[in-house]
Formats: structure tokens, sequence, C-alpha cells
């Protein structure tokens, strides 16, 4: 009976520490879809310079296999794409044309003031 309640306690135990597990498993897949993206998007570069289809496998996948050299570019481009993620928000348009409406502004009232004091006595 001290087997089953033993057994009992650890299945009750299970989908909380499956959950590690899941989120595991989920971060490695997406590590996974991502040196595949990059692999491709290396490849067709190659491809595009001009290399053969088997050369270019061959030294995107020489360069992948290095983790000193693979993990420098594959944090670059991380952060590249975050910093492109961040530029495509509404905030950024919105404040380039505030800073253009001001700058109009700003150029606009000193010529007025300047014509002004040209007209005035």
């Amino acid at each position: 009976a001290a087997t089953v309640l033993a057994s009992t306690t650890l299945d009750s135990n299970e989908p909380k520490s499956s959950e590690p597990a899941d989120e595991q498993a989920l971060l490695k897949r997406a590590e996974a879809l991502e040196l595949e993206e990059v692999r491709l998007e290396m490849v067709q570069k190659y491809v595009a310079a001009g290399k053969t289809q088997e050369f270019a496998e061959q030294e995107v996948d020489k360069f992948l296999s290095d983790p000193e050299r693979s993990e420098k570019y594959l944090e670059m481009r991380r952060y590249a794409k975050a910093q492109s993620e961040a530029m495509m928000g509404f905030e950024s348009p919105l404040f380039i044309g505030g800073g253009f409406l001001l700058g109009l502004l700003g150029t606009v009232g000193l010529n007025y003031l300047s014509a002004m004091k040209d007209v005035s006595p």
C-alpha cells in the first residue's frame, strides 16, 4: 500500500515537473528553427554569389558547427532582428514626424520674425 501511495504522490507532482520540460522542449525547437532559417539564408547567399549548392551547404554546415563563430553570428543576428522589430512600432514614425513638424515650425517662425523686423521701422 505504501508503494501505491508513493507512486500516487509522484503522479500528482508529475504535471508540475513536466512544465519546465515542455518549456525546454519549446526552447530547443525554437533554436532548431532559428538555425534552419539561418542555414537556408546563408546557403541562398552563397548560391546568389555564384557558388554551387553543394559547396554552399558544406561551408554553411562547417560554419554553423563551430560554436564560437556561429554563436557570435547568431547573437548579432538576434540583436539586429530585435532592433528592426523595435523600429517597426508606431512610435518611430510619430517621433520622426514630430521632429519634422517642430523643425518646420521653428524655421517658419524665425523667418516670420525676421521678415517682421525688416518691415517694421
